[in-house]
């Protein structure tokens, strides 16, 4: 004892080195009493070498697991290293074992500045990510560099190459990437056709991988139970809820190797793919760190995809899954204000756990553009993105086009219709058919620079939504660079539809249903008559669309972040009854994500 009251001497009179000669100097056996393992660590916090003073504050709470000393010295250690978590953990235990007026000041003291931080750390689960491309991939990428304007450093999981049928990479992307942050890449063999055939120990760690999510629902379980009984339900069930289920639970895989959870404040998962939201649900229920869930569009309740049928299984189980993960995340995102309503009836969510953050917009992508001066060569209508020949068809276009041709009101040599990225040949066809195929222009897939260039260099671009009253909360990701690329836009959409509503608000264009010919003819022969009159419009930009700027849509998520890392974050679910009694009884738009998704590969038992 007589060697600890000196070191505590020491370590008053601030004489650390001294201290530190002192402890070197103790024989073996006494350096690892618990007392002068606290002082070592004391010492250590003091000169700042905060990661090894845990060690010895660890050690000693090894033999003394209930010393408040140790405890509250710990707790304090861990909020230098930005463990936030373990902090609270070790201040709740302290109190326990304390009724110490002054101690507990200083534990108030604490907890206050641990929910007064702002930001830390975030793991971001985003398989889209450069040099993947398409418009999920924007949404991740753009949060990543901008989240540390806000105090987030993101560190991002990721896969390395993209998906059978999405064939889209685009190197340039990879400079939008911040320097020094990490972004581990983990391989999807099963969605891009590199693993064909999986062992019998591999299936079984997969399922018991779902099970373990699953199970949270009784329901869900029950359907799980029932499909796990024949080898046809297995592989349905080894591409739920979408093909990349073996990658998610490699991720948790990796994740669980190489990573420190404590190190992180809150966790990040975006879909697509669906199962992306599943290695969140994990990681939240074994260790309780605060999930924020990004969905931006339904899944059970998709507007794009067919009614969500009670009666068949594959949908009664997106469904149970959808409502596990809703209720396990502290916070949800969604990229439209009204989904929230829509989460709340079908699902019964509280308000206080969504959040609707929109796409759009990162004003340095358009910093190296050339802005024409003069018209262009052609009167340009321009269309960017997938072209599908049902859900998201030319045809209305074509139509006014052929009506304005045939009453002589347009010369087609002066016409020039571009389609930028991957359009199904049916679109093509029609326009054959409508005495049009010499004025498409179709590009194929183009950089998001390109792409970007070709809005710019347009008269008109075309927006397609759809017609039904289903799609009035729809953006599509393009939308918002559109806006910002300044040219008058012809949307297809519902009336009073958010793109609607965003279009009078700007004066950024206008929207039409498919029907609604002779106003698109009016719309193209305004612009139309502009090109001829030889006239260079200035670019369009109503301070309306400022609010999709893409560093504002990334503090709206700090904020979601900084919200479910603090005391309003959700509680660790207990496996409860199914909510699917209870769920949207009169129809709606939904989606067999299993079909969707189902890949063909065999497995080995």
């Amino acid at each position: 004892m007589e060697s600890i009251k000196l070191l505590e001497s020491l370590i008053s009179a601030g004489k650390l080195s001294e201290a530190l000669d002192f402890i070197e100097a103790l024989p073996q056996e006494k350096r690892q009493q618990w007392q002068v393992q606290n002082l070592t660590g004391v010492v250590c916090f003091c000169c700042g070498q905060f990661k090894d003073a845990a060690t010895f504050f660890e050690a000693a709470l090894e033999q003394q697991p209930d010393d408040t000393e140790i405890l509250y010295n710990l707790a304090e250690t861990y909020a230098y290293l930005g463990k936030n978590r373990k902090s609270q953990e070790m201040l709740e235990r302290c109190c326990r074992h304390t009724d110490n007026e002054e101690l507990m000041d200083d534990i108030s003291s604490l907890r206050q500045k641990l929910e007064e931080q702002k930001g830390g750390r975030v793991l971001m689960v985003a398989y889209y990510f450069p040099p993947l491309s398409g418009s999920g991939v924007f949404r991740s990428i753009k949060f990543a560099k901008y989240l540390p304007l806000f105090g987030w450093e993101p560190t991002v999981v990721s896969t390395d190459c993209p998906p059978n049928g999405w064939k889209f990479s685009d190197e340039s992307q990879l400079k939008e990437i911040p320097e020094g942050m990490t972004v581990a890449r983990i391989p999807d063999g099963i969605s891009t056709g590199r693993v064909t055939a999986l062992d019998g120990n591999r299936v079984q760690a997969l399922l018991d991988f779902l099970r373990s999510i699953l199970r949270y629902s009784p329901e869900a379980d029950k359907i799980f139970t029932q499909l796990s009984n024949t080898k046809e339900g297995v592989i349905q069930l080894l591409t739920f809820p979408c093909s990349a289920l073996s990658w998610a639970y490699d991720v948790v895989q990796h994740i669980e190797a190489t990573m420190d959870l404590d190190d992180f404040q809150v966790i990040y998962t975006t879909s697509g793919p669906s199962s992306a939201h599943l290695v969140g649900f994990y990681l939240k229920q074994k260790y309780g760190i605060p999930w924020v869930a990004d969905y931006r569009d339904p899944w059970t309740f998709n507007p794009y995809g067919p009614a969500y049928d009670p009666s068949d299984i594959g949908h009664r189980l997106v469904f149970e899954l959808e409502s596990i993960l809703l209720h396990g995340a502290d916070r949800s995102l969604t990229i439209e204000e009204s989904l929230i309503d829509a989460y709340q009836e079908h699902f019964g969510l509280s308000q206080d756990r969504l959040a609707s953050i929109t796409n759009g917009y990162d004003e340095a992508d358009f910093a190296a553009l050339q802005i024409p001066h003069s018209r262009t060569d052609k009167f340009t209508i321009n269309y960017s993105g997938l072209l599908y020949t049902q859900q998201r068809s030319i045809t209305p276009v074509l139509k006014a086009l052929q009506q304005l041709r045939d009453e002589k009101k347009i010369e087609l040599s002066n016409v020039r219709f571009r389609i930028v990225g991957v359009a199904e040949q049916g679109n093509l066809e029609t326009a054959k058919q409508y005495g049009l195929a010499q004025i498409i222009d179709h590009t194929g897939y183009l950089s998001h620079a390109q792409a970007l260039q070709a809005n710019v260099d347009a008269d008109l671009l075309l927006l397609l939504v759809g017609d039904e009253a289903k799609f009035k909360p729809v953006y599509t990701g393009k939308f918002f660079e559109y806006l910002r690329s300044g040219r008058p836009i012809l949307a297809l959409a519902p009336k009073d539809s958010a793109v609607d509503r965003v279009l009078r608000e700007s004066g950024h264009g206008e929207a039409f249903l498919s029907t609604q010919i002779p106003r698109i003819k009016a719309m193209i022969m305004r612009e139309y008559k502009k090109w001829l009159n030889d006239t260079a419009p200035e670019l369009l930009h109503s301070p309306v669309i400022e609010r999709f700027e893409r560093k504002v849509l990334t503090e709206q998520l700090s904020q979601a972040l900084d919200m479910a890392v603090s005391g309003t974050s959700s509680p660790l679910l207990e496996i409860s009854s199914s909510v699917y009694d209870t769920a949207y009884k009169t129809g709606g738009a939904g989606g067999n994500y299993h079909q969707h998704y189902k890949q063909s590969f065999y497995y080995q038992s």
